[in-house]
């Protein structure tokens, strides 16, 4: 049995190496889709929704005035900021630069968070490192 084996393996024998050449092509095939399915990454993605409830325009309506501890409002927006990670790992504070934390900026001179509240945290484990670090910035 032995030496038909070896017979068969010796020689040119054409469908023996299109078997190995194939097991070879889907070997490294599986290994790739193993490195791509398996491979850990960190994504932030970020979404920002605001609405514009009291703006430049309502200024003619002299009755309406909105004010935050007796500080008059002169316009008002509402703002829900959503941050997450899509990647498969855990995402920590420590790996954001300390250069570049992150934050919340705007663009508006007159940019000014009066308040804010986190609604939903998936993991709460790493709550407590993230909120103090959570810096609000004005361009």
């Amino acid at each position: 049995m032995l030496d038909n084996l070896k017979l068969l393996l010796e020689g040119n024998n054409f469908w023996i190496n299109v078997i190995f050449l194939v097991l070879a092509i889907v070997g490294i095939v599986s290994t790739f889709i193993t490195f791509i399915i398996g491979r850990r990454t960190r994504i932030v993605q970020y979404n920002s929704k605001t609405i514009k409830l009291l703006s430049e325009r309502l200024k003619g309506i002299q009755e309406i005035s909105i004010k935050f501890e007796d500080e008059e409002i002169p316009t008002f927006s509402t703002s829900v900021v959503s941050i997450w990670n899509s990647g498969n790992e855990i995402v920590n504070h420590s790996d954001f630069a300390t250069k570049e934390p992150l934050r919340i900026q705007s663009n508006n001179p007159n940019f000014k968070i009066y308040m804010f509240e986190i609604e939903n945290v998936v993991n709460p484990s790493n709550q407590e490192k993230w909120i103090p670090k959570l810096y609000l910035y004005q361009l």
